[in-house]
């Protein structure tokens, strides 16, 4: 991987090139810092007025895409205009689209049982968050004590191992469980790149589940945002959310 900020004239030069850009960015660790607490993070003023200025611009389409729930990201960001794709890519909403992946619609119901079943049995555990998101279900360790953690993600395991349909996938200290099918970031933004016609797309992620997408999208710009070294499918990389939105300032006005 190369850093993305010592590399600027170069990925300018392919983005002046490119007459539709497909502006792809995660939130939770990409564009705000992940908090102790999901359900406390907020969106810098900053940060809001970039994403405002990019969403005006015609040669961009502007993407959210986030593990958190549609309605969620789209609550927290809140700019006209964005493409918003919650769940990992199972729903997504914007300027004349609105679409639920099939499969995992008729799914809420289980995963709700899921989530009732691991609130009975691991719930009081200190500083655990159980996250019912309709479409998935996330489980969040950050604040778990340590030596509670491998009895939440065994109990975890055993309660979605007796349902084939759904699927646990790791995040950073969170376990999400998911519909068993063949859709992540990755085809979700493929899918949307097919709908609204060619371009490049950049891609921005600091997480698992954006190696997806870092995957899918190996003919764009691809960056990984992470202060520490590690490997990644990712083309480039930042190292905080400071310099993801550094970049994001850069395309408004390149230098």
């Amino acid at each position: 991987m190369r850093y993305l900020l010592r590399e600027l004239e170069a990925v300018h030069g392919m983005i002046l090139k490119s007459k539709k850009i497909y502006i792809m960015l995660d939130f939770d660790g990409t564009l705000t810092p992940i908090t102790n607490d999901p359900r406390l993070v907020t969106l810098s003023v900053d940060t809001k007025a970039v994403l405002r200025q990019l969403s005006i611009d015609s040669r961009f389409v502007l993407v959210i895409i986030s593990g958190r729930s549609m309605g969620d990201v789209r609550e927290l960001v809140d700019v006209e205009g964005c493409v918003y794709v919650g769940n990992h890519g199972l729903e997504m909403s914007g300027p004349a689209l609105s679409f639920v992946h099939a499969d995992a619609a008729g799914m809420s119901k289980l995963l709700l049982n899921i989530s009732s079943e691991l609130t009975k049995t691991v719930s009081k555990k200190r500083g655990l968050i159980i996250e019912d998101k309709r479409l998935t279900m996330s489980v969040h360790y950050r604040n778990v004590p340590r030596q509670d953690v491998p009895g939440i993600r065994a109990a975890v395991r055993k309660v979605v191992r007796r349902h084939k349909s759904v699927e646990i996938t790791y995040g950073k200290k969170v376990m999400e469980v998911r519909p068993r099918i063949s859709w992540n970031k990755g085809t979700a933004a493929n899918w949307l790149i097919e709908r609204f016609g060619d371009g490049l797309p950049l891609y921005f992620g600091d997480d698992r589940t954006d190696e997806d997408a870092f995957s899918a999208l190996r003919y764009g710009i691809t960056v990984l945002v992470s202060q520490k070294w590690r490997s990644s499918n990712a083309k480039y990389y930042v190292k905080s959310t400071e310099e993801v939105v550094a970049f994001l300032k850069s395309m408004i006005s390149p230098e």
